[in-house]
């Protein structure tokens, strides 16, 4: 199983510690995090993976070269300006297997890879995305009006619950391929799954229950580094399962 693992440095968030490493050497305790996800996709079945860079890409490089024992073969490519997760597979798609996954190196999570990819291949779609249901509860009353601004009703304080796209994706080439070569520019995952559902191309969900950290935002890295350092296991051996 192939994967192309996000390493991109381009975004500001969490500066000033970005200033000096990218956002996938952000540590999680006893290394960092684009560390933490390769260990747990080979865990996982993965194989190969394609590290995209972006800003400092020679540290993360740099930082992969002397990690022993990955059990991953790793390939870089460099990004010379951000393009979108979705633009930066263009050069490189076509070294790529029929079926791949493209992951961010900027999340802590125990997702089933695996299992996404399962569930991509059962469906037989062009692409599938992780997703994990959570409710957000809302702190205002929230009022219902109709066509003519009359109140038809109100709710205080109501649940709304949505389902979230993890940043994890299973791929098939031959379905993608053709919508990344038409285009050109920025192309984000999203414009991507549009571009794929206006020519009726089948777009899944793999629901997944599971933790999942954005390392990028400052409240879900300290949520990250405890539910690490309380045990780092889930996070580099078993996983959750896809639904």
């Amino acid at each position: 199983m192939q994967a192309v693992v996000m390493a991109g440095g381009f975004g500001t968030r969490l500066r000033p510690h970005t200033d000096i490493l990218p956002k996938p050497l952000t540590p999680i305790d006893d290394m960092p995090i684009v560390e933490v996800l390769l260990r747990r996709i080979a865990a996982q079945g993965v194989t190969q993976a394609v590290i995209c860079t972006g800003a400092k890409a020679q540290l993360v490089r740099a930082y992969l070269g002397e990690v022993p024992d990955l059990g991953l073969d790793l390939t870089y490519h460099r990004d010379p300006e951000p393009r979108g997760t979705a633009g930066a597979l263009r050069d490189i798609v076509d070294d790529l297997e029929d079926d791949f996954l493209v992951l961010n190196a900027d999340v802590l999570t125990d997702a089933d890879v695996a299992g996404i990819m399962a569930r991509h291949r059962d469906r037989q779609a062009a692409l599938t995305l992780a997703v994990s249901r959570r409710d957000w509860p809302i702190p205002y009353g929230v009022v219902e009006c109709d066509e003519e601004d009359l109140v038809v009703g109100i709710r205080e304080k109501p649940v709304a619950t949505v389902d979230l796209n993890l940043g994890m994706y299973a791929l098939t080439r031959r379905f993608v391929e053709p919508v990344l070569a038409a285009t050109e520019g920025r192309l984000d995952m999203p414009d991507l799954i549009a571009s794929l559902l206006a020519s009726d191309q089948a777009v899944s969900a793999a629901r997944i229950a599971c933790r999942w950290y954005d390392v990028g935002r400052e409240s879900d890295l300290l949520k990250a580094r405890e539910a690490y350092a309380a045990d780092p296991a889930p996070f580099l051996g078993a996983p959750a399962v896809a639904g």
